[in-house]
């Protein structure tokens, strides 16, 4: 994993108390390591595209990626044009890898995209090279062409991959767009089932938050920690469960969980708070 990006949701006022709701931030979707490249082929190929194929890789796996990169940008000037479809998928595959791996993302889109206009592709290679370039948009915070290239896999993977539904409802946040994420991130909690990882619920009940939508925000924040109990930030998502009850006017409730944070978490910087908080419910 090489880097990530997040963003936090607004913070969001609680009439009627002191309790503020701290809206926990969409995760961020994680980046991606190239492939390594597989030698050429030269059974498959003629013997010049294979060996300056093979010297690419070598120098590659040698550690100089740089080097590489130059001696692909020549082998693609001299033979590129002359090559058959299957020397060209090849090609255009190790340089993909090679621009990822400097972390060249535009000319890796770039290589991958033309990967795409080869008939040659098998529906599974479709697939993943279509993924691949996905995940690049995001990387550079395109969210429009990550959701474009994503929807496309989701319809070919029949909405079945909570990863890429997870990634679409994350890019439409990006885009401000929490109510068309709402129902690809809804869809990846049902995938997922119990498999389902805690960060899936914090961001569908983040979503929730933005579309001003407190029960299902509460409903899905008591999922998470009815199935993960000890969750590092119980205590943030406690008050927030609070601070969306004191929305509801369900004060009760809230006063309940008031209670349970001031009891589990007594050293807590935010103790003055929950106290206030409290007292302002039940008169004291």
């Amino acid at each position: 994993m090489k880097r990530t990006h997040s963003t936090r949701a607004p913070i969001l006022p609680i009439t009627g108390a002191l309790l503020v709701l701290l809206a926990l931030p969409c995760v961020s979707v994680p980046t991606f390591a190239a492939d390594e490249p597989a030698l050429a082929d030269s059974a498959e190929m003629s013997m010049p595209v294979a060996t300056r194929l093979n010297e690419v890789i070598a120098v590659m796996d040698a550690g100089n990626p740089d080097v590489a990169a130059a001696a692909m940008m020549t082998l693609r000037e001299e033979l590129f044009d002359n090559m058959t479809e299957y020397e060209k998928l090849v090609t255009l595959q190790t340089s993909a890898i090679l621009n990822t791996t400097l972390l060249k993302y535009p000319e890796a889109i770039a290589d991958h995209e033309a990967l795409l206009q080869l008939p040659l592709l098998t529906e599974t290679q479709r697939l993943a090279t279509t993924n691949l370039v996905a995940q690049l948009y995001l990387q550079l915070q395109d969210w429009n062409k990550g959701v474009e290239y994503l929807l496309s896999v989701n319809e070919m993977q029949g909405a079945s991959d909570r990863e890429t539904l997870f990634r679409i409802a994350f890019a439409y946040s990006q885009l401000g767009q929490a109510a068309a994420a709402i129902p690809y991130m809804e869809q990846a909690l049902a995938v997922g089932g119990e498999q389902t990882p805690e960060d899936y619920y914090r961001n569908m009940a983040t979503l929730y938050i933005q579309t001003q939508q407190p029960a299902d925000a509460i409903a899905t924040y008591e999922k998470l920690l009815e199935i993960f109990p000890d969750v590092a930030d119980r205590e943030r998502v406690l008050a927030n469960v609070a601070a969306l009850y004191i929305d509801l006017g369900n004060n009760a409730k809230a006063a309940s969980l008031l209670r349970e944070l001031i009891r589990e978490f007594p050293t807590s910087s935010q103790m003055p708070t929950y106290r206030q908080s409290l007292n302002a419910l039940t008169g004291g």
